[in-house]
C-alpha cells in the first residue's frame, strides 16, 4: 500500500487519554489519565496517573528537553502502594533481577508512600542521572476516595520539620 515510503515520527503533537480499565505489561490498571505533549523542545508529561496498578497508585510528571544533546530534564514519580504486586509483575518484564529483589522486600515495604525525582543534566557537576527520594512505609492505607481522585500522595514532612512543629506545641 505504501510501497517503499518511510514514515517519519511526528515533530509535535499531543496525547490525552482517559482509560477506565486496561492491561499494562500483564497487570490490570484502573482509571488511567494520560496527558502528554511532544514539541520542538521535547516531551512534556503533564499527567500520567493510574489510580490502581495492581495495588498501587502512581503519578508521573515532568519534562525531557530534546534540543540539547544529550537530552536534559526532570521527572517526578509519586507512588502510593498498599501492595507492590502490580509493580513487581511489570518490573519482571523489564528487569527480572530487580523484580526478584522487590518481591522479597515487598512485605516489609508496604504500605508505602514514595516521591522520587529523576534529573538528567549533563552539565551538572554530579554524574547524571541523579535520583532523590523520600519514603514512608508507616503511612496509613489510603481510602477508596483517595485512590479514585488519582492525586499524587502528599509530601511527607521531614524529621526536622516534624520536630520543629512538636517543639512549638510544647
Amino acid at each position: 500500500m505504501l510501497g517503499d515510503a518511510a514514515l517519519d515520527w511526528p515533530r509535535e503533537g499531543a496525547l490525552s487519554l482517559k482509560i477506565g480499565r486496561a492491561l499494562i505489561a500483564g497487570v490490570e490498571a484502573k482509571q488511567a489519565d494520560v496527558n502528554l505533549r511532544l514539541g520542538a523542545s521535547g516531551l512534556a508529561i503533564e499527567q500520567l496517573a493510574v489510580a490502581d496498578f495492581g495495588g498501587a497508585a502512581l503519578a508521573v510528571k515532568g519534562r525531557i528537553g530534546t534540543k540539547a544533546q544529550p537530552p536534559r530534564g526532570a521527572l517526578t514519580l509519586d507512588l502510593d502502594a498498599r501492595a507492590l504486586d502490580g509493580v513487581t509483575a511489570a518490573l519482571e518484564k523489564f528487569a527480572p533481577q530487580a523484580a526478584d529483589q522487590l518481591r522479597r522486600s515487598a512485605g516489609r515495604l508496604t504500605p508505602l508512600v514514595l516521591r522520587a525525582s529523576l534529573a538528567v543534566d549533563p552539565g551538572a557537576p554530579e554524574p547524571p542521572p541523579r535520583l532523590a527520594s523520600s519514603r514512608s512505609s508507616a503511612a496509613p492505607a489510603p481510602s477508596a476516595s483517595r485512590w479514585k481522585a488519582m492525586r499524587p500522595p502528599p509530601a511527607m514532612p521531614s524529621s526536622s520539620t516534624t520536630s520543629r512543629r512538636s517543639r512549638r506545641r510544647r
